[in-house]
């Protein structure tokens, strides 16, 4: 595997980490009849905290408590238990006649109930009524040593890992796309993402804003940071394709209502749908339709007058949900441009004066009906109040469009320096061992040419997986094999520190996490 740290310094901080998280965990009965809800709040020993939401099923680490919040809308019987691994049923709260449309916390005293103290499986059971909803936590052992004593391996490695399921893990830079995943959560989870307000409080802009901003999208992508405009229902986004150019993983952030900071549940995985390089347009989908999507409306080319104010809503250099304001400036028709994406692009252009920054880019150009008009793309920057948008003739076009239009590169240079060779090929399996600790056995691995492992592979058949991705004796991921049936559970800790900081869940063991949930994303 070839060791990629660029930036890897700013992704691993360590920071001290304040331990405590708190995860929130809703179900809901299948039948649309069941009437009741049930939402568990776990938390940590420690101080410090932030709340996201999690699926049936997560994982919860040991040493967690939690408390249950139950709402219901009829007056029926509830009951609530909870069931061990063991089959142990815990009866904690019964009354035969709910109160419709009132939450009750449990336990009733305002307290915390307790995980069990080992690795097991939590059912919390609440039945209200003649209907069941069952709700499943896993409660792991997080700790990246857990017990296991790794130590420095003898006689010498062979050049050749052992299993092709190694091949997919070693044989690729997969902690390092995993670790650029991460950074796109890590960044969104640090941000209070607090729209403010225009500093005038008559005209247009006002409305617009308020109208708009709920419509626009922060979009993190491995590479780039960019806005998009929300559609549809669907979870549609239209944005620039420069925006997500080669990622790998694109990751949109919703914004929150004004005076509540950005959530980890505002964040939401997509997926690219078309592209067209010579207008630099791109549509993309989210992976899991967020609740209440505001899309907003494409406008008409006909409202796009000379002189006429327009508004603008993006990032800016990281400054999120920024309004800005100013004047359509001319239409250029066929216009051509240049970026650093290597190829050349040609669209019918609004130009304005509306600043247009790194940030900004596939954010909505709007009238003052609040209607998309343009898609801000680029400005020259040895101009001042040069700024371009694509037209909404040329976004009418790309939807209509049945597929994907590809652009022209620019001629690349003549005598291209090589790229770096690594001198370090393949990667090497020392001679397995017996932990004396956990008798279980362990296969030791180089991947970083360090001439001794900073990869573990504990238990056979393979339990779970250490990865010290940097090479300096501290464990970045655990990947905890079978967690669940076709589940691999990838546990990251980016602050060095043994806690852990995100869960990611592998469907299918295809060697890279599907889904991220942040642990501890305040403090990472």
């Amino acid at each position: 595997m070839r060791s990629d740290r660029v930036g890897l310094d700013r992704l691993i901080r360590r920071a001290p980490i304040a331990g405590i998280f708190a995860l929130t965990l809703l179900f809901h009965n299948s039948s649309a009849d069941a009437g009741a809800s049930v939402q568990v709040l776990a938390t940590l020993p420690q101080a410090g905290g932030a709340i996201t939401h999690h699926l049936s099923g997560d994982a919860l680490p040991v040493g967690s408590k939690y408390r249950i919040i139950v709402s219901v809308d009829s007056g029926m019987s509830l009951a609530v238990d909870a069931l061990s691994g063991s089959g142990t049923r815990d009866r904690l709260f019964s009354v035969d006649k709910a109160t419709a449309n009132q939450s009750i916390v449990l336990p009733r005293d305002g307290g915390w109930y307790s995980t069990p103290a080992k690795p097991s499986e939590l059912r919390l059971v609440a039945t209200h009524g003649d209907m069941a909803t069952e709700h499943v936590i896993r409660i792991i052992d997080s700790s990246p040593r857990a017990g296991i004593l790794l130590r420095e391996s003898a006689g010498p490695p062979s050049a050749m890992v052992s299993s092709p399921r190694d091949e997919v893990l070693l044989g690729t830079n997969a902690v390092g796309d995993v670790y650029k995943q991460i950074a796109i959560y890590r960044t969104a989870a640090l941000k209070l993402a607090l729209a403010k307000e225009p500093s005038f409080r008559s005209g247009p802009g006002v409305t617009v804003f308020r109208t708009a901003a709920p419509g626009v999208v922060l979009i993190r992508a491995d590479k780039s940071i960019g806005s998009g405009i929300v559609i549809s229902q669907r979870g549609e986004v239209l944005t620039n394709w420069h925006v997500i150019e080669g990622a790998k993983d694109i990751a949109i952030l919703m914004k929150p209502p004004v005076g509540q900071r950005l959530s980890p549940s505002d964040v939401y995985l997509a997926k690219l749908l078309k592209y067209d390089q010579v207008a630099d347009l791109a549509l993309i989908q989210v992976l899991r339709t967020p609740p209440n999507l505001v899309p907003l409306r494409i406008g008409d080319e006909r409202s796009i007058v000379v002189g006429s104010s327009v508004h603008a809503i993006g990032h800016p250099n990281d400054q999120e949900w920024t309004y800005t304001q100013g004047v359509v400036s001319q239409i250029r028709t066929d216009y051509t441009w240049q970026d650093n994406t290597n190829f050349l692009h040609k669209a019918t252009v609004i130009q304005t004066q509306t600043p247009i920054n790194p940030g900004s880019s596939g954010g909505p150009l709007l009238d003052d009906d609040v209607a998309v008009i343009g898609v801000n793309t680029f400005l020259l920057p040895e101009k001042q109040g040069l700024n371009f948008a694509i037209s909404v003739g040329e976004v009418k076009r790309f939807l209509e469009m049945p597929g994907n239009r590809e652009g022209k590169k620019r001629k690349e240079e003549s005598n291209p320096s090589p790229a770096p060779q690594n001198p370090c090929k393949g990667h090497r399996q020392f001679p397995s061992f017996i932990d004396s600790i956990t008798k279980k056995q362990v296969v030791p691995f180089d991947t970083l040419c360090l001439g001794r492992p900073n990869v573990w592979r504990v238990g056979e058949p393979p339990e779970y997986l250490l990865w010290d991705y940097v090479g300096d004796g501290k464990i970045d991921i655990k990947i905890v094999y079978k967690f669940a049936p076709d589940v691999d559970l990838w546990i990251a800790y980016k602050s060095r520190d043994e806690v852990p900081t995100m869960f990611g869940y592998d469907y299918g063991r295809k060697g890279k996490p599907d889904r991220w949930v942040p642990v501890n994303p305040a403090h990472q």
